[in-house]
């Protein structure tokens, strides 16, 4: 971290480009932390003298409360000033940008430093109040302050989410950059909606930028345009999404790089709109353009996109029954290091269903092996749900309970058919065809199980199963989403038809 708060870091320029921002530490303090050996002999001199604590396991120091104290007793007010603006530059420096920087190896390390110093004095846990030493900042530094918390919205957990979309809009008062303010607002309907507000969320695009002369606001003007439509997508107005994406184009026919990151985006979220809805080949074209961005690179780096990506990818050709293409898609990611624990699940939850898809189509050996290595990936997600996506968790169950139902193991299908529906209604909204058709493979299933064993609970689920399936029927949305877990519609046209 120290490394990385003292060198300098790649920003967007206004012409769309990339440029290097030094740090904003003081010279001689980013000359010493830029120095990897100079560093550690200082901290091995106090860990050697009983000030400090090495965690060799994650590569850090702990200095200890009684060290602490003694070096601030024997610091002035200003200097003691002048050391926490210090701090602060250098922690919210070391957070990376996306796409213009490699992904930050463990950024669990940093965001607790980064929260410290922003943090002011005695603010109690809940109501936390911006430190002054962030408020005081220069213009420039506050600026680039606010943008590198936008841009760290996206690391995991939704305190931090919160706690950072907070601090930049604390912050973003007296800044007259309108990019800037673009920024937050882009950043906060996120926010907005991962924590279930879409109607406040769809209420802080309100306010589009206006045109400058800076060719990032035209970015801006993308970014937002996907968020509005993330937005639409959440109440399930696909038409509208596709609308707003489909309106924003790059400024000239040679796009900048900022603007190639947006169309990586924008085609991504296409594609997911277009197989949403059933145009499944449309979603594969949609995707493939995103990949054709995603190969070119032109020196962006894509790596935290990739797993959506090829997740999104795999998905479409699924449906449109390109098996063996879509598992060729997952598996060369199986042992790849670099992605994150939750990237992999996702990667693995989609394999699942490729190979229950093949396993469907197929008959004899060929058949019980794909079913079998199918079964073997969702047991082994299951001890990891709790970190996993939610879709992904839900996705596993489904896939689970239809494979446990071709096995004719109906008990174990109910099982996780019961535990699909349980997940599906954690989500703040759906339309009912997700559910329904869950509901409906439950009342199959039970169905089936019935004739093996009349239990009066499974009798009673049955009957209930039947009730639910009636009310979600006058809650269909006409031109919602019938197509949200991939190979679940499928499923559902194959249990009319064949059992």
């Amino acid at each position: 971290m120290l490394h990385r708060g003292a060198t300098p870091r790649k920003r967007w320029n206004k012409e769309g480009g990339i440029e290097s921002r030094a740090s904003n530490v003081d010279p001689g303090l980013a000359s010493l932390l830029a120095d990897r050996n100079r560093v550690i002999c200082v901290l091995e001199k106090l860990r050697q003298s009983g000030d400090a604590a090495t965690y060799p396991a994650h590569e850090s120091y702990t200095i200890n409360d009684e060290a602490r104290r003694r070096t601030l007793d024997s610091l002035d007010g200003e200097q003691q000033k002048s050391w926490k603006e210090q701090a602060l530059l250098v922690a919210y420096h070391a957070l990376s940008w996306k796409n213009i920087e490699a992904p930050m190896i463990n950024p669990a390390a940093i965001r607790p430093h980064v929260q410290f110093v922003l943090t002011a004095n005695g603010s109690p846990g809940e109501d936390v109040a911006t430190s002054d030493t962030a408020i005081a900042l220069s213009a420039d530094a506050k600026e680039d302050l606010i943008l590198t918390l936008t841009e760290a919205v996206r690391l995991p957990d939704m305190r931090w989410k919160h706690f950072v979309i907070d601090r930049a809009r604390d912050l973003l008062s007296g800044v007259q950059d309108p990019y800037v303010t673009a920024r937050v607002s882009e950043r906060e309907s996120l926010v907005s909606r991962l924590s279930g507000g879409t109607l406040h969320a769809l209420h802080c695009l309100n306010q589009w930028p206006t045109d400058i002369g800076d060719q990032r606001m035209h970015a801006a003007r993308g970014f937002l345009a996907i968020e509005k439509s993330l937005n639409n997508v959440q109440i399930e107005e696909l038409q509208e999404a596709k609308q707003i994406l489909e309106g924003w184009q790059p400024l000239w026919e040679q796009s900048t790089l900022i603007e190639q990151v947006i169309l990586l985006r924008k085609h991504v979220l296409l594609g997911k709109i277009q197989r949403f809805q059933g145009h499944f080949h449309e979603a594969v074209h949609e995707l493939e353009t995103a990949l054709g961005i995603e190969s070119c690179g032109n020196g962006l780096d894509f790596k935290e996109d990739i797993p959506d990506l090829f997740c999104n990818y795999a998905d479409a050709l699924r449906e449109t029954g390109s098996f063996d293409s879509g598992e060729k898609v997952l598996r060369q990611f199986l042992d790849d290091r670099s992605m994150t624990p939750r990237s992999r699940c996702s990667i693995k939850a989609s394999l699942a269903e490729c190979l229950f898809a093949k396993g469907h189509c197929q008959a004899g050996e060929a058949r019980t092996n794909a079913l079998k290595e199918a079964s073997k990936i969702c047991v082994d997600l299951l001890p990891s749900e709790k970190s996993m996506l939610r879709f992904d968790r839900l996705r596993t169950f489904v896939t689970l309970a239809k494979i446990r139902f071709m096995q004719g193991d109906h008990n174990e299908a109910e099982t996780y058919f019961a535990k699909a529906t349980e997940a599906v209604n954690k989500f703040d909204r759906t339309n009912g065809y997700t559910t329904m058709a869950i509901v409906k493979s439950m009342i199959y299933t039970l169905q089936r199980s019935l004739q093996e064993d009349r239990a009066e609970l499974k009798v009673e689920s049955l009957r209930d199963s039947e009730n639910a399936l009636k009310k979600l029927a006058d809650k269909a949305k006409s031109g919602g989403i019938e197509h949200w877990i991939p190979g679940l519609r499928a499923w559902e046209d194959w249990l009319k038809t064949s059992v």
